[in-house]
């Protein structure tokens, strides 16, 4: 017990940022960051309007069908749970 307190009370110390050596991150990290993600985004290839629906009716379907089965599931688990502890 008295070793892990130690170990974790070494980590504690480490990710501190009042820790010596500790890194801070200056604005100059963050704006890099912010562009490099900038300039990924214009990478990606985004779908169409048309894609997007076509694929949220699929997600919603799928979502709907799934909800009935498990509803199906708990009705059908609830009778026999019902009919087990009733005899």
């Amino acid at each position: 017990m008295g070793l892990l307190k130690l170990e974790s009370y070494k980590y504690a110390k480490l990710l501190s940022p009042r820790a010596k050596g500790a890194k801070i991150l200056s604005v100059d990290k963050v704006q890099k960051f912010l562009v490099s993600s900038y300039e990924e985004l214009k990478k990606v290839t985004w779908p169409s309007k048309k894609d997007t629906i076509r694929l949220t009716g699929y997600v919603i379907g799928v979502s709907f069908g799934v909800g009935l089965f498990v509803m199906l599931l708990d009705f059908v688990f609830a009778k026999l749970l019902t009919f087990l502890l009733a005899n």
